[in-house]
This record gives C-alpha cells, structure tokens and sequence, in this order.
C-alpha cells in the first residue's frame, strides 16, 4: 500500500516542480524517464501520478508527444482536495448524497457522452485497468480510483461549472464525510463488492464509448442503484435501524421502478 500513497505524494511534489520552477501553459515537462529519475520513483508510479494530474487537470499527457502543463493555478494541496467550506459536509448523509448525484452526476455522464473524446476514453480505461490491478489494497485506494474516474468523466464534458461540482460533490460530501468514508470502508469497498463497482464503471465506460447519452444515463443510475441496495442491505443484516439516519427518506426514493 505504501508505493499507492507514493504516487499521491509524487502527484503532490511535480505539482510543486510545475508552481515552483515557473513552468508557462502549454510548456513541455520531462519524460517518465527523467521524472522517475529526479523523484525517484518507479516509472509505474510516475505513470499513475500523471494520470491523476491528468484527471485535475494539471497536465495533458500526448501519446507520442509527451506531458505538457495545462497553465493551472491549482496548488499541490488542492492536488488531494478541493476546499469548499460553504457547506457542513459531516451533516451530509449516505442516502442524501446517493440523491444528489443521482440528479446531478446523470446530467454530467449523459452530457459527456456527447463531448467526449478519445483520449479521455482512454484516460477512463487506464483508471479501470488500475482498479482492477489493485483490487484488494483497501477501500482507501478505491476511493481515490473512484474519484478519479468520475472527475475524468466530468473534465471529459469541457464544462468548467461540471467539473467543478463534480470536484465540490466528492471534496465536501464524500471526502471530508467521516460518516460516509466509515460506511463506505465498512460496507461498499469490501473486497467481494469492489468487482461490481468495476463492472458499474465498464458498463458506463462502454456507453461513453459508444457516443448514447441514455445508455450512459441507465449504467451510471444502475451503478448508484447497487450502492443503495448494497448500503441498506448491510445496514439491516447489522440490524442498524435506517430511521436513525435523518436522511432515511431519501433511502425509498428509487429512481425507477
């Protein structure tokens, strides 16, 4: 687990490389090669940094051309989360934000569906084929997965007000959520549920692929779907009673029967 969170923390020090030496938009960074030589890090872990840069829009990396800086001024912090404090993100529920991005994230896939491209296609498979390889690291890695995978959908729209609430939706409601981080660990990143979140992602994946709003719509509910299922599953084999959370009632609010 420890080279994972070296590829956060390489993520972190190029961005400091990028503010810190006066890196100008569109300029040229060194090669896998020569990063992994001047942070000495494996050329894998050099790799999965770019592609988190990637994701937040820090760098473009060009088959074939190389890694070039996007002219961000996002700072190595704002690497690892995004600060939105307007909102008492630990006041936030499971079922209410399963609601939230049931309205908000089905508009962002079924847009991106007719904006994306296909290097941002390849960008969703590479975070795929990651998660699938690190499968049995622990919810924490997952998560980052995860996130990432989302956000590259809501870059993938060109929209900067998407990708932003995309960003603010899991910085504030899922990362800074004790509650939600403890349900999540306990219960949906266990190792026998990760598969069928991965399938959820192929099958979002696939309808991006294929340019069809509604197919992307339909796979990204039917992820959700499972989540809720999987979370009000657990918590009554627990004998976890859901009118203690006060956002039960978002619980029976199916998106479609």
């Amino acid at each position: 687990m420890s080279i994972q969170r070296t590829y956060y923390e390489i993520g972190s020090k190029i961005t400091d490389m990028l503010k810190n030496a006066g890196y100008e938009k569109d300029q040229k960074l060194p090669s896998e090669r020569e990063l992994s030589e001047m942070f000495g890090a494996s050329r894998a872990t050099i790799r999965e940094a770019l592609v988190m840069l990637e994701v937040k829009g820090v760098v473009s990396v060009k088959k074939g051309s190389g890694i070039f800086y996007n002219g961000s001024s996002i700072s190595s912090n704002a690497v690892l989360d995004i600060d939105c404090d307007t909102m008492n993100n630990h006041s936030i529920g499971p079922f209410e934000l399963i609601k939230a991005r049931e309205v908000i994230e089905t508009s962002i896939v079924e847009f991106a569906a007719t904006q994306i491209k296909l290097e941002e296609l390849r960008k969703l498979k590479e975070i795929i084929e990651l998660q699938e390889r690190d499968i049995y690291l622990g919810a924490e890695i997952f998560e980052r997965r995860d996130r990432e995978f989302h956000e590259m959908i809501a870059r993938s729209t060109q929209n900067k007000v998407l990708i932003y609430l995309e960003s603010y939706l899991w910085a504030n409601a899922r990362t800074k959520n004790r509650l939600w981080q403890d349900l999540n660990a306990r219960y949906l990143q266990q190792p026998e549920k990760i598969p069928a979140s991965i399938q959820g992602h192929k099958n979002i994946y696939i309808a991006l692929q294929r340019r069809d709003p509604q197919a992307a719509k339909v796979a990204f509910l039917d992820h959700l779907e499972n989540s809720r299922k999987d979370l009000i599953e657990a918590l009554n084999s627990e004998g976890i009673c859901l009118d203690d959370y006060e956002d039960a009632y978002f619980a029976s609010l199916k998106w479609r029967e």
